[in-house]
């Protein structure tokens, strides 16, 4: 699948929203469903020849999501702006939790969010947010490696999490 670019945006996209993506040149992540431009990049290589860190901007509007996946390092969602981020996350001893990543620190929001290697994480815009985007950070340690990236399955992931099996589906794509 090729990266959607900022000339092929959603016409349901918000001006907002819009203006983040050609002003960052962002590209769609494929399968996965966010928007993002490279942030960073360690210069520094872990032992077994990773970058030691790196970092994109990641944009999620209020007509796309982030579906559920997975990585084999831990990765640090930060809150630049915009709307709060309903966070779906999956963890390898089969339990699971939601959270919410947003300014709002006093009422359970959270700036920063960590999700350990190994754990399916998803996200997507809360519904009743005013704004209809919101731009985050990921930061991944060691840094991202597309060979290490793995897409979650719908009825895989249902199996697997039978408790979670209806927010599985709103997490995750038609195979």
């Amino acid at each position: 699948m090729d990266p959607q670019t900022p000339d092929s945006l959603p016409a349901r996209i918000s001006p907002a929203a819009e203006e983040i993506i050609h002003g960052l040149r962002m590209e769609r992540i494929p399968h996965e469903g966010a928007w993002f431009a490279p942030a960073h990049r360690s210069p520094h290589q872990t032992p077994d020849g990773r970058d030691a860190c790196s970092s994109i901007y990641a944009l999620l509007t209020d007509v796309d999501f982030s579906a559920l996946h997975r990585l084999n390092s831990e990765e640090f969602w930060i809150y630049n702006a915009g709307a709060p981020v309903e966070v779906l996350l999956l963890h390898p001893d089969g339990s699971g939790e939601e959270l919410v990543l947003g300014p709002d620190v006093l009422h359970g929001q959270r700036l920063h969010v960590c999700i350990p290697a190994g754990s399916w994480m998803g996200g997507r815009v809360v519904a009743d947010a005013a704004d209809r985007h919101c731009l985050f950070s990921c930061v991944v340690v060691p840094g991202f490696d597309y060979e290490a990236y793995e897409p979650g399955e719908r009825a895989a992931l249902q199996a697997a999490y039978p408790a979670w099996a209806d927010r599985i589906h709103q997490f995750t794509r038609e195979a």
